[in-house]
């Protein structure tokens, strides 16, 4: 295995492993096709404008768990697709299953680069926490006179891993010069220094690890976000042409869910406590058919309500939104190009309040 037992105990292995023609892999043959996914899109990832970054979410594999179990569902509607949008990259979908792999990929590296941290700290805490113990005996010593109490002052000051490996490392030493002496008169225990030792040795192997791991600490982390951001854009695109064939049956969520949906409902929930809290009763939000409802409004904060110009969707005449007549294309700009005509801004509504989330969580949103 590449990574951790516990990496391939996610509930996105469980999905991925068991659909497609990814079923039944053993783990080393998972990792091959992680691997490999990852080299065929690592340009895409690598081409990415850090400018244009989206905020990756702190749970990579369960943002992975949505798309791969929404997979099958999307499939089943593809001769649709390709019968009413002609011109929609279909590559959009029979991608994503390969694309989410690589992005697992890029999320295991992560995890792994990160993980030297994790052992640095339990290391430095246990250093510390041995340092303190051999502080207290010595310090009884040296008031009966049996130890230096300058070189324990010294030792006070020490701060971060660097010291505190050599403090402790000054510390056994001191030991090890009056335990002939004293061996009999400290709660220390003689096998306790030469943990020391191993401890202090470990300590500073971490310490070099982590300096020569930092810049590919940093490199792994862009590629991790850069993947992430590619994954976004084209699940934007994909739940515009779902929410375009479904708009009726309003349907879009059970089908591609919103990969901010937790995100979201999270803000909603405080800000109905807080009305409540107020006095101000229950959040708004319009009826199914309107195309904006709360996940576009969030509650009732004035941006779902209906007006501006009349548009046709469908046969029906329907009020369109002032502000999302302005509101660009989520991923593409130029959406006749992936649709293959003009689409309605009441069917792009939903969609885009997706963007709008996104971006307000890049500014200091819920992750």
């Amino acid at each position: 295995m590449m990574f951790t037992q516990g990496f391939y105990g996610h509930s996105y292995f469980q999905l991925v492993s068991g659909s497609g023609d990814t079923a039944a892999l053993t783990l080393d043959a998972l990792d091959a096709r992680m691997r490999q996914a990852f080299e065929v899109y690592s340009p895409q990832f690598a081409a990415i404008d850090p400018n244009g970054y989206v905020q990756t979410r702190s749970d990579v594999l369960g943002v992975l768990a949505v798309v791969a179990a929404a997979v099958p569902k999307i499939e089943t509607l593809r001769a649709t697709i390709a019968e009413q949008t002609p011109k929609f990259a279909m590559k959009l979908i029979d991608e994503l299953r390969e694309l989410t792999l690589a992005i697992a990929y890029t999320q295991g590296q992560y995890e792994q680069q990160t993980g030297a941290h994790d052992d640095l700290s339990r290391a430095l805490g246990e250093a510390q926490h041995t340092r303190e113990s051999f502080l207290v005996a010595l310090e009884a010593l040296a008031d009966r006179g049996f130890a230096s109490h300058e070189k324990l002052v010294d030792v006070k000051r020490g701060i971060g891993p660097a010291d505190t490996a050599n403090d402790l490392e000054v510390l056994t030493s001191m030991l090890r010069e009056v335990w002939p002496t004293v061996g009999l008169r400290t709660l220390i225990e003689w096998n306790e220094l030469a943990k020391a030792d191993a401890i202090v040795a470990q300590l500073r192997g971490l310490i070099d690890q982590r300096a020569k791991a930092a810049a590919d600490v940093v490199a792994v982390a862009r590629t991790r976000q850069s993947a992430f951001t590619v994954l976004v854009r084209r699940w934007n695109e994909v739940r515009r042409v779902v929410t375009y064939l479904r708009w009726h049956e309003d349907d879009v969520d059970a089908i591609a869910p919103s990969l901010w949906a937790r995100a979201r409902a999270g803000k909603r929930g405080e800000e109905e406590k807080k009305m409540n809290e107020q006095g101000g009763g229950e959040t708004g939000s319009s009826e199914k058919g309107d195309g904006i409802g709360s996940e576009q409004s969030g509650g009732g904060n004035g941006k779902g309500n209906l007006g501006g110009e009349k548009v046709n969707v469908g046969g029906e005449e329907r009020s369109e939104p002032a502000e999302v007549k302005s509101v660009p294309a989520v991923g593409n700009p130029n959406a006749k190009d992936a649709f293959g005509g003009g689409m309605e801004p009441l069917v792009l509504a939903k969609v885009d309040a997706d963007r709008r989330d996104a971006e307000q969580n890049a500014k200091g949103g819920a992750p």
